[in-house]
């Protein structure tokens, strides 16, 4: 992107290197994120960021990566299916299950009342048959 020569202290900006370490981190982004992509790890990276002269932590050079990574779309795999086309999908037919009436959602949970687990109060309230 070229910019207008009108702004030449926007254009000087862009020369100099960033003054914050997560700005130099995007800057280089580009070239982290094909590192990374062929394979290199990412101790390697901070190594070569290293010895280029900026000084960052491992894990802070980790947190802002993982940060740009958040922000930036998802790339998809060259071997990953291509998703859907709109319009050119058939449509999903529910499964093949019993009819509407003789599905009860109640069933699991009265199988669960009948069974015995352990000790059930009756809870019947009169103070005579608890005392």
């Amino acid at each position: 992107m070229e910019l207008p020569p009108f702004l030449p202290h926007l254009r000087q900006l862009l020369n100099e290197r960033p003054s914050t370490k997560m700005g130099q981190i995007r800057a280089a982004w580009p070239h982290i994120d094909e590192a990374l992509q062929a394979g290199h790890t990412l101790k390697a990276v901070w190594e070569r960021l290293q010895a280029d002269g900026l000084d960052i932590r491992y894990n802070r050079l980790s947190e802002y990566i993982g940060r740009i990574q958040r922000r930036s779309p998802r790339r998809t795999p060259a071997s990953a299916p291509a998703p859907p086309q709109a319009g050119k999908e058939k449509p999903v037919s529910p499964p093949v299950s019993a009819s509407r009436a003789e599905v009860d959602p109640g069933a699991n949970l009265r199988e669960r009342l009948d069974r015995s687990t352990g000790f059930a109060y009756g809870g019947t309230g009169k103070k005579k048959d608890l005392v």
